[in-house]
C-alpha cells in the first residue's frame, strides 16, 4: 500500500507539537472532567494525543491508515496503548465501544464524502452518553482568520495538490463547526478556538 505519510512520519511531531500541545492537553482534561475514560483517537498519527490521554489515566486506543505513522506511535508509546492500522471509515469496533472519539486535524485532509463517513463511523462506536471531540479548521470568515489562513494555506499546499484541494473544500463547506453539524445535525456542546481563531476544539454529544 502506498503510504503518503512515509516521508514525513519522523518529522511530524517536531512540526506540529508547538501548535498542538495545548489542544492535546485540553482534550485530555475534557475527557477527565466528564468521566470519558475510554477514548478512540481516529487518525492518531504518531500517537501524541493517545500518549497525553494515557498520562492522564485514560484508556487510549489509536487508529490510523498509515503504517509509517503507527510505527512511530508504537515506538514512543507505552505498551498499554493499542494501535490499529485500519480504514477509519470502516473500523472493526462494535457499536457503542467508547466514551469519546477524537479527531485531531483528521477531517480537512479528506474529501467531504469521506469526512461524512468518518464522522458517522465515530458516532457509531460512541456509547449512548459518549462525546465526539474534534479539532480542525474554522472557516476564514473574518479578516484576522483570512490573514492567518493565508499562511496556513502555504503549508497545506506543501502537503500536495489533493490535500490542498480537500482543505479548500473543507473551508468552503464552513469549517469544522458547519461540516460537523451538516453531517450529525447537532450543535457543539463547547467550542474552544486556538491559534488566532483559525481552528477550534469542539465537542458533540452522541
Amino acid at each position: 500500500m502506498n503510504d503518503p505519510y512515509a516521508g514525513i512520519a519522523k518529522f511530524y511531531d517536531p512540526l506540529l507539537q508547538p501548535v498542538m500541545a495545548r489542544v492535546r492537553w485540553e482534550t485530555a482534561l475534557y475527557c477527565l472532567h466528564n468521566n470519558l475514560t475510554s477514548v478512540l483517537d481516529i487518525g492518531c498519527g504518531t500517537g501524541r494525543q493517545c500518549i497525553v490521554l494515557h498520562r492522564h489515566g485514560l484508556q487510549a486506543t489509536g487508529v490510523d491508515i498509515s503504517p509509517a505513522m503507527l510505527e512511530v506511535a508504537r515506538s514512543q508509546s507505552p505498551q498499554s496503548i493499542s494501535y490499529f492500522c485500519l480504514d477509519a471509515t470502516r473500523t472493526e469496533f462494535p457499536d457503542s465501544s467508547f466514551d469519546a472519539v477524537t479527531f485531531s486535524f483528521a477531517l480537512h485532509e479528506n474529501p467531504l464524502p469521506t469526512v461524512q463517513a468518518l464522522l458517522q463511523e465515530g458516532h457509531r462506536v460512541l456509547k449512548p452518553q459518549g462525546v465526539l471531540l474534534i479539532t480542525d479548521y474554522l472557516a476564514p470568515n473574518s479578516l484576522p482568520r483570512r490573514f492567518v489562513h493565508f499562511g496556513i494555506a502555504v503549508i497545506e499546499r506543501l502537503a500536495g495538490r489533493k490535500h490542498y484541494r480537500n482543505y479548500r473544500g473543507f473551508l468552503s463547506a464552513g469549517g469544522v463547526t458547519k461540516v460537523s453539524y451538516s453531517v450529525l445535525k447537532m450543535r457543539a456542546l463547547a467550542c474552544r478556538p486556538f491559534f488566532f481563531n483559525s481552528f477550534a476544539f469542539i465537542s458533540l454529544p452522541k
